[in-house]
């Protein structure tokens, strides 16, 4: 597979906002585990539904949030090509988790304690996952929850608060870009 790191270019934003405010415009509480009906990680992640605590004890834990985001625009090149589509689907994956993971690593160092990382997509620490083996996660103190289990509508968020659209690829073909977001749940 190409290097995926020449592959785009990383534009970011953030913005910090009222948690209480943030689960009013953009979450979907009575209906919060519907962003992941039909995903085939349901059950298969300790990142994934279903969960033993309801969304809204969860984000009522934490009084801001700081919202992360990441465009990762892709090439010329790459936009011209057309790929298979196992290898576009594997290209897209390793691009997120790369990213997934940088951004992690970036954040989580510098978040205060009692904090809390939620990503999009959910986690990306460990190549496997020990939920389907009925084994305890691995490493629990670092568990980050897709944004869109606890019920965010990712989509809206990212128009009202950048101006982002989000884009999906073809079938054959990447999209101009994929996006990346991840929130820092500050106590």
């Amino acid at each position: 597979m190409e290097q995926t790191a020449e592959l785009y270019q990383v534009v970011r934003a953030q913005a910090r906002l009222e948690t209480a405010a943030f689960v009013e415009g953009y979450v979907d509480l009575p209906h919060a585990e519907d962003g992941c009906r039909g995903c085939p990680n349901v059950g298969q992640y300790w990142t994934c539904p279903p969960y033993a605590f309801p969304a809204a004890a969860y984000w009522g834990r934490f009084r801001e949030i700081e919202l992360i985001g990441q465009q990762m625009h892709f090439s010329d090149a790459a936009l011209a090509k057309t790929y298979p589509p196992e290898e576009l689907e594997e290209l897209e994956r390793a691009v997120l988790v790369r990213q997934a993971r940088l951004l992690a690593d970036e954040v989580l160092p510098a978040a205060p304690e009692g904090s809390a990382l939620l990503t999009v997509g959910g986690c990306t620490l460990c190549d496997s996952c020990t939920r389907p083996q009925g084994k305890p996660c691995r490493r629990p103190g670092a568990i980050s929850y897709s944004l869109e289990s606890l019920g965010c509508d990712v989509g809206a968020a990212v128009g009202a608060l950048w101006g982002w659209k989000l884009l999906w690829g073809e079938r054959t073909r990447l999209p101009a870009y994929l996006t990346l977001v991840c929130a820092v749940l500050l106590p």
